[in-house]
């Protein structure tokens, strides 16, 4: 490597000192000299040059950097060794650059390029050292790691790089297997606005038409960018092509589910693609659930319920949690509606047999249960909720403080209820509340006129070194100085707004001694 550098590195100080000696004046006379020096220094270093050695210490060398380098350079080494033994180094090294950018592993990626290109400069096979006895493929493997590692710069640099070593004379394109790779790592690193900068680039200066699978992969970039109409035009470019492939499709329908207005044609889409016999992928089952939940599409939930039974697809948590969203929606339209009671009853049937799915493979995950909480308390039916959080235990899961925030912020309005279920999270249940629970306990107690209650929470909040909202402290200040706890509630709220302007190199305690949250806990539940 630093023989490498050094070759660079002679040439880069030749080619400047190359530009001076004709532009400063007397400059000329030293530059024989120069010349000569550098010249040694090169001489020098020739014979260390790793493409020099012969094939042995060659494969010896890279063995050492594959070996500490992962699961999948070992094994791309042990596909490489018998063509090193063949005596075909430069095949076996293309094969292990490639292998290491797949792995993104970018720095023995570049390590072992340079031992390709010094494998070049020693065959003397090029007609400019380092550069175009390199394969086409090496340079593409080269830019797509550096673009899904981020650092674009060096992954342009390289597509630069392999444009000048094509020749423009001919009518063929320019280099695409490098634009579509480093189109790839540019999606896989979400840089989508140079990927489709860089699309554009390809099909308009450099005049190459891309593949099927570029296609594919800029569909599923209009699908991060929630643009489903651009990933329809690219999907019927390539349509009036060729036949486009089930990966298309499918990446398709999750760009028209990322919008809701086009949530009926990713249905659709899904159900053309069943009927040309391509399989249901699961991301592409989690991008119709998500949009169920958004659009609160219960019947098109049932339906991607029977076609991942009938494709025998498990559905995984955030997909389950989804489904029970989406029926929990849809029976929150039903207010009003004359049979109300009988279709809610119904759609929350629906959503306790999923739950029910996944407590037959085990403990019912945290998600599943907060989005059968969300479904009860959007029907206004926190009483429900709440023996929903009793069952927690029976559905293998310990009580968090995340499901006790759904049902405490549907009681906000109902203040008896919400200290009840409060105390009973605080004491019985042993479970800790957040900062934005403690201030939605702060306002509700100030609001109800109960001082005490306000100043056990001032002094969890002060305890947490969290300052009240605007809201409840404007609460506070409002409940009447003849009520008990009062005054000491205003000294604790005007300590914590002194803790909130002090930096953090200031002492952030007043005339209230430091108390931990433990204490502050204890003198609440006494």
């Amino acid at each position: 490597l630093a023989a490498g550098l050094l070759g660079c590195l002679r040439r880069g100080i030749a080619l400047q000192m190359r530009r001076m000696h004709r532009c400063v004046p007397g400059l000329h006379r030293a530059w024989p000299a120069c010349r000569g020096a550098v010249t040694t220094a090169a001489s020098i270093a020739a014979p260390e040059l790793p493409g020099a050695a012969a094939p042995l210490e060659v494969a010896t060398s890279v063995h050492a950097i594959c070996a500490s380098g992962g699961e999948v350079l070992q094994q791309a080494w042990s596909e490489a060794e018998p063509i090193f033994v063949a005596d075909k180094p430069r095949e076996a090294l293309e094969k292990l650059v490639a292998a290491a950018s797949d792995a993104g592993d970018v720095q023995r990626a570049r390590r072992i390029c340079l031992r390709l290109l010094a494998q070049e400069e020693a065959e003397a096979t090029v007609h400019e050292p380092g550069s175009r006895g390199v394969p086409t493929a090496v340079w593409a493997s080269l830019a797509g790691a550096h673009a899904r590692t981020g650092d674009v710069d060096a992954g342009f640099a390289l597509l630069g790089r392999a444009e000048k070593l094509v020749d423009t004379s001919q009518s063929a394109p320019i280099c695409p297997e490098v634009f579509e790779a480093l189109i790839t790592g540019l999606v896989e690193s979400r840089r989508l606005r140079a990927a489709f900068e860089t699309f554009a680039r390809m099909r308009t200066w450099a005049l190459a038409e891309p593949s099927a699978e570029l296609y594919v992969v800029m569909i599923c970039a209009c699908g991060l960018m929630k643009d489903p109409k651009q990933a329809e035009t690219l999907f019927n470019e390539l349509a009036t092509r060729q036949r486009p492939p089930p990966a298309a499709r499918a990446e398709l329908v999750i760009a028209l589910a990322s919008r809701l207005r086009t949530s009926r044609a990713a249905f659709r889409m899904m159900e053309e693609s069943q009927r040309q016999g391509d399989p249901l992928r699961p991301d592409v089952c989690r991008a119709l659930a998500a949009v169920c939940a958004r659009g609160a599409m219960a019947e098109e939930a049932q339906l991607l319920q029977r076609r991942m039974l009938a494709e025998g697809i498990a559905p995984d948590v955030s997909t389950r949690a989804d489904i029970i969203r989406a029926f929990g929606a849809a029976a929150a339209r039903f207010d009003g509606h004359a049979k109300a009671a009988t279709e809610r009853s119904r759609l929350l049937g629906h959503a306790w047999r999923v739950v029910k799915e996944a407590l037959d493979a085990g403990p019912v995950p945290r998600p599943l249960l907060e989005s059968l909480l969300g479904a009860y308390c959007g029907l206004g039916l926190a009483q429900h909720a709440e023996k929903v959080l009793d069952m927690y235990p029976e559905l293998g899961c310990a009580p968090d403080a995340a499901g006790y925030a759904i049902v405490l912020r549907a009681l906000e309005r109902d203040a008896p209820r919400f200290h009840a279920l409060w105390d009973k999270m605080f004491t019985s249940i042993g479970v800790r509340p957040t900062a934005a629970m403690l201030q939605v306990a702060l306002r509700i107690a100030a609001r109800a006129g109960d001082a005490r209650r306000a100043h056990s929470l001032l002094e969890l909040l002060f305890a947490s070194r969290v300052a009240p909202e605007a809201a409840a402290a404007e609460a506070v200040r409002a409940l009447p100085l003849g009520t008990p706890w009062v005054p000491e509630a205003r000294r604790l709220l005007k300590n914590l707004e002194q803790l909130a302007n002090q930096s953090p190199n200031q002492s952030p305690y007043g005339a209230v001694p430091p108390s931990d949250v433990n204490s502050a806990a204890a003198r609440f539940q006494k």
